[in-house]
């Protein structure tokens, strides 16, 4: 060890501060005094040691020895705090990489509180992609998620925008709310969120009767991975979509006057 890089490299730090020879001293005054002051603190161990124990003052080496066992200590707590971060450091990161899933119906309602939360502590973006959205209680998060001044988004079908009995899409792009639709005979069938480091996704539509009724799936994914991916997706389905989607507009009162409400949920078995 005595010729190893990390030997060296304490011994040149001894020598710099001005333990290995007085030739070295720093010139900072500031240096000067936080040197002196170990040395005066290392002679004064040595000297009350040796005057309690006088026989065993030869095995008690000088103050640079002293000084640099010090600096070992240090180095070595250093080191040990070190790998402690980076050890808590990864098993954070295990546990932010868990995957929680949820299954639906879940008549409790706490499934959907658990959404609406995630919505709720959102900071920087809520980017939603979603086939049909009719449940007021979701909608009315998003619309709070705008107020907040985020950066809130919405894809939607164009078809389910249409005809979805208590569509809330209008709703939120007369709110402000940045809305596209995918103006497309093909299905815009994803219904995902991104938020700011989490995505939920999954068979859940934003409807009552997906969460009371229907058998859904949801996964919350904190995986940074998932995230980048989901969120890779949506800056590409939003560029696309800005060239040959189309903006909300009001359907006809022909169409308006046929939905007869909102939430239409199956009976109770």
């Amino acid at each position: 060890l005595r010729h190893s890089g990390i030997v060296d490299g304490a011994r040149a730090a001894l020598i710099a501060a001005g333990a290995w020879g007085s030739e070295a001293m720093p010139t900072s005054g500031a240096a000067r005094g936080a040197v002196a002051a170990a040395l005066q603190a290392v002679d004064g161990w040595r000297g009350g040691f040796v005057e309690v124990f006088p026989e065993h003052a030869p095995a008690i080496p000088g103050r640079t020895a002293l000084l640099g066992s010090a600096l070992w200590v240090v180095l070595a707590a250093l080191l040990v705090a070190w790998c402690a971060a980076r050890l808590l450091g990864s098993l954070l990161c295990v546990r932010r990489r868990r995957c929680d899933v949820m299954f639906f119906p879940d008549r409790s309602g706490r499934h959907l509180a658990r959404v609406c939360r995630e919505l709720a502590s959102a900071r920087r973006r809520l980017w939603l992609a979603i086939f049909v959205l009719t449940d007021d209680t979701l909608a009315a998060e998003v619309l709070r998620a705008h107020a907040r001044g985020i950066d809130v988004r919405i894809i939607a079908d164009d078809e389910q925008y249409e005809t979805a009995l208590g569509s809330d899409v209008q709703r939120l792009a007369d709110a402000g709310v940045p809305v596209l639709l995918d103006n497309s005979t093909a299905r815009m069938h994803h219904k995902f969120v991104v938020l700011d480091d989490v995505v939920m996704s999954g068979s859940f539509d934003w409807t009552k009767q997906a969460s009371v009724a229907n058998n859904e799936n949801l996964c919350v994914m904190r995986d940074a991975a998932a995230v980048q991916a989901f969120a890779g997706e949506f800056r590409r389905l939003w560029g696309d979509f800005s060239r040959r989607g189309r903006r909300p507009g009001r359907p006809s009162q022909e169409k308006r006057s046929r939905r007869p409400g909102r939430h239409h949920t199956p009976p109770a078995r």
